[in-house]
């Protein structure tokens, strides 16, 4: 994960063991901060060391958006600053300061900010222990 630029930008995306070849997403206005992450270990043994929990800032710049993508895995949104408006196949939601969402990881979805001051929240996910790479998956054919 890295931050990019606030003018427009196409992130490619490796996917680690999910998917080997690279893609590229479109993304514009948008930064992706690693705050922590963590493999599970305790009482649900059956999960301990397989998956992990992650943590990253997002920060979109007004008018930023992110491309049609899935994610690798499933977790919640939650925004604390601002609007994400996150548009679906067959529904558009705006989420506010203050809100969490949860993404199943294999909907495609374009999350953008339409305000005039960034959005900023924390994308809480999980994957495999294994995983490397970004989550942002490119939409199958």
């Amino acid at each position: 994960m890295h931050k990019l630029p606030i003018c427009a930008a196409v992130l490619v995306l490796g996917a680690g063991s999910v998917n080997a070849q690279p893609h590229a997403i479109e993304v514009k206005g948008f930064a992706l901060k690693p705050v922590a992450q963590q493999v599970l270990s305790g009482y649900l043994t059956e999960l301990n060391g397989r998956y992990k929990m992650t943590v990253a800032e997002f920060t979109f710049a007004p008018g930023g958006h992110v491309g049609p993508h899935h994610h690798a895995g499933p977790g919640f949104r939650c925004v604390l600053s601002g609007e994400v408006t996150n548009v679906e196949l067959d529904k558009t939601t705006i989420y506010r300061a203050g809100e969490c969402y949860w993404e199943s990881g294999d909907i495609s979805h374009t999350p953008r900010n339409d305000g005039d001051k960034p959005a900023v929240g924390l994308v809480i996910e999980l994957l495999p222990a294994s995983f490397a790479g970004k989550s942002l998956l490119p939409v199958p054919k």
